[in-house]
This record gives structure tokens, sequence and C-alpha cells, in this order.
């Protein structure tokens, strides 16, 4: 049996989401402009250490079903992927 969770689907799917505008060029977003703003939204959602931006990921993770930590790690190893020999914190301020 096939049980939905519409919760679960639907933070799965916000995960997700910040997961493809970290490394989105500008502008690729399906009907609208992806702007650095939301870029570096994305990429604080999905590393941030503490505040707001790590509560958030926190509780989104709790709703998905993963862990918060490993979402984080995930993210920054994408992160490094797409540029590497740069630190998170040039990641975020220089290359967006």
């Amino acid at each position: 049996m096939n049980l939905f969770f519409p919760e679960r689907d639907l933070a799965r799917a916000v995960i997700l989401r910040a997961f493809e505008d970290c490394v989105r060029p500008d502008g690729a977003c399906d009907s609208s402009k992806l702007t650095r703003t939301e870029r570096d939204q994305a990429i604080q959602f999905l590393t941030a250490e503490n505040g707001a931006w790590f509560h958030s990921r926190v509780s989104w993770c709790d709703t998905a079903g993963f862990c918060p930590n490993k979402t984080r790690r995930a993210a920054i190893n994408l992160l490094k992927s797409q540029y590497p020999g740069k630190k998170l914190t040039k990641i975020r301020s220089q290359v967006f």
C-alpha cells in the first residue's frame, strides 16, 4: 500500500528546489528568473550553521524525514564540486 504524505512530499520538494537553485545559472529558472539573492538564500538555507536559516533547514528536514546535518554536508559537497578550490564563505560572497 502506497500512502500519501503531502507535508513530507512538500518539504522534500522545498529542499530539492534549494539544491537546484544553488547551482542554477541566473535566469534559468522554469517560468521566472532566478536572482542572485534567491540563489544566495538557497545556499544559506542549506549551509547555515546557526540562525534563522539553520532553524528553517532543521524544521524542513524534520518534516521531510531528512537529517539536517547530512543535508548540509550534501549541499557543501555539491557547491565544492561546482566551484572547486573555493571556500564556502567565498562561494557565498564572491561567486554569487
